[in-house]
């Protein structure tokens, strides 16, 4: 990796036609790389509108990406003095100052979809304001909800046992409430849950990134599988409420994640847009629910 370079006035100049063909608006920046073995790999479109034509250059082709779980793109402008062994990248945020890379670096970079990078890091959560927003899941990114699990799922299994057509282990959460809800049981269930998350909330415990909520300058919120009652009461025991600016959880809307209908949701309430918003979770499930509505990934792992 190396320095930016004149690419940096390109991507200002074209920042809104790039945002269009892109899904995100970049930063007003890029990133240089020496060698990209995968280039060839990603996906690829040509762009030809606006700003991007010039009498020096006929437009741009676009290769989307992922570093790290951020949403990024590598740009070639089309023009005949343009080095054929040069890769610039471009991301919503300044991935040098993130992820910390100095000249010299690996760029860890991968196919668009490919953003669940629990040990890729380490990530500078000061520049997290680079983001329009920053969404957080629950329990095991911001606290450990003390659930007696194994007690719950005996409670369920009693509750839904007419119904599950398989054990209760080979269902995915979201599956247990689609199938709660098909058969009426869905408001039992959420009751039977919220009452042992909250007493989890009562006895759980704060994780490191809760310290980080109060430092972040962008729209924050959370997007969580627990009950929203419990995400606040977890917020105020360990006095972080006030710095939520927007809570989506279960129930909120009629998907569960890894669906991105809560995530957009929430980001839709902070006003904020997906491609340039990134979600903090520590499940795949969470991953995928980014993925699917656009948004970067980042894993509480890539904090350490």
């Amino acid at each position: 990796m190396t320095g930016a370079g004149e690419g940096a006035y390109f991507v200002r100049e074209t920042a809104d036609e790039l945002a269009a063909e892109l899904g995100f608006r970049p930063y007003s920046g890029t990133l240089n790389v020496d060698s990209l073995p995968l280039l060839d790999e990603l996906p690829s479109k040509t762009a030809m509108s606006g700003a991007l034509v010039t009498e020096h250059c006929d437009g741009v082709v676009l290769r989307a990406c992922s570093v790290s779980g951020v949403r990024s793109a590598v740009i070639r402008p089309l023009m005949d003095n343009y080095p054929d062994g040069k890769v610039e990248l471009v991301a919503p945020v300044r991935l040098r100052a993130l992820f910390g890379f100095d000249n010299g670096d690996e760029v860890p970079v991968s196919p668009p979809d490919d953003i669940w990078h629990p040990d890729a890091g380490p990530t500078d959560a000061s520049e997290l304001d680079g983001f329009d927003a920053v969404v957080f899941d629950l329990d095991g990114t911001l606290v450990d909800l003390d659930v007696d699990w194994g007690a719950a799922r005996d409670d369920i299994k009693e509750l839904l046992d007419d119904i599950l057509e398989r054990s209760l282990t080979e269902y995915s959460r979201a599956d247990v409430l689609r199938i709660a809800r098909k058969n009426g049981h869905y408001d039992e269930l959420d009751r039977l849950l919220t009452e042992y998350e909250s007493e989890g909330a009562r006895t759980g415990s704060r994780l490191p990134l809760v310290t980080v909520l109060s430092t972040i300058g962008c729209s924050v919120g959370i997007c969580t599988a627990n009950a929203p009652s419990v995400a606040e009461q977890a917020l105020e025991s360990h006095g972080t409420r006030g710095d939520m600016d927007a809570i989506v959880g279960r129930g909120t809307v009629s998907e569960e994640k890894p669906h991105p209908e809560p995530l957009e949701h929430c980001l839709d309430r902070l006003d904020a847009d997906p491609g340039n918003s990134v979600f903090v979770g520590d499940e795949r499930t969470d991953a995928e629910a980014a993925a699917a509505a656009g948004s970067s990934f980042l894993h509480p792992a890539q904090f350490d």
